[in-house]
């Protein structure tokens, strides 16, 4: 298999070329696949994902948003156990 770089790029080349996508987009897609690596490097390898650490990794990055999304509202978890979130007071 090839290096995880080379894959990248190329997929990269692709999304500019053939779907014209914006260096914006282009960025963004580098910056999650980057993360994806990362998350992935303790776990398996590229050749061993299993359906299994793809939704791990979603879960992860969607549990990470819902946190800073909901720290900019003025929220903080009001115990240990993060489901509960409050107000913080002005």
């Amino acid at each position: 298999m090839k290096p995880f770089e080379e894959l990248l790029d190329g997929f990269l080349a692709y999304l500019n070329v053939e779907r014209g996508l914006a260096e914006n987009s282009l960025f963004a897609y580098k910056q999650d696949l980057l993360k994806y690596r990362d998350f992935l490097s303790n776990r398996t390898s590229l050749n061993k994902v299993k359906r299994k650490h793809i939704m791990e990794f979603l879960f992860a990055e969607k549990k990470k948003t819902r946190h800073r999304v909901l720290s900019q509202e003025g929220w903080w978890p009001s115990s240990s156990f993060t489901g509960f979130w409050s107000k913080k007071a002005n």
